[in-house]
């Protein structure tokens, strides 16, 4: 490992991008960040109080363990001006092409 590598969380993610005064506005691969559908009636009770969507993107990566690079889009300022919904079809070049990942 780099001594410049960080591992972040979506909520370490979040406090870094708000110091920077920017805000998530999606990741480029929702699906890695959501509670698996054979355990989403299990977790139904855990997850209930999860009602803004970066908690429960935070709980979906601690939960699936498999996060090893955030891929993502920011914007200055600290409310998004549209929501908008992003996909891996959406990235430019994508990080994880240089890795093999699909």
């Amino acid at each position: 490992a780099h001594n410049c590598d960080h591992a972040y969380t979506v909520a370490t993610l979040l406090e870094l991008l708000a110091d920077a005064e920017l805000h998530l506005l999606g990741f480029a691969d929702q699906s890695r960040y959501a509670i698996p559908e054979d355990a989403v009636e299990a977790l139904a009770p855990m997850t209930a109080g999860l009602s803004e969507r970066w908690q429960r993107a935070h709980f979906g990566e601690l939960l699936r363990g498999d996060v090893f690079m955030h891929t993502f889009w920011a914007a200055p300022g600290t409310a998004p001006r549209v929501d908008v919904t992003f996909g891996p079809d959406m990235a430019l070049c994508p990080a994880w092409s240089f890795v093999g990942y699909r």
